[in-house]
């Protein structure tokens, strides 16, 4: 993997050190997964408004439910499903 040079504030930097020191990884380390989280979090509030947007719009909205209506059996199991049992976690 390549790399480059990109300035940032010596305040910036500092954080940034402090954060690798104290995870014990490296800079680029952390700034690497600080990227990742900004694109799930982005994402994640584009998804947000797009759902808003088209609720806004019944006729967009109604469009969607139909078109995901398909999916409420999607586990055929021919089970209905349980409301007052938690669900299964994963570890």
């Amino acid at each position: 993997m390549g790399t480059v040079t990109v300035r940032v504030s010596t305040d910036t930097r500092d954080r940034i050190a402090e954060l690798a020191r104290e995870a014990g990884r490296p800079m680029s380390a952390v700034i690497d997964e600080a990227i990742r989280d900004y694109e799930h979090k982005k994402f994640f509030e584009d998804f947000n408004r797009q759902v808003a947007a088209t609720r806004a719009d019944p006729q967009a909205w109604a469009d969607y439910q139909a078109e995901t209506a398909v999916f409420e059996k999607a586990a055929g199991d021919g089970l209905e499903a349980q409301q007052d049992e938690p669900a299964a976690q994963c570890d």
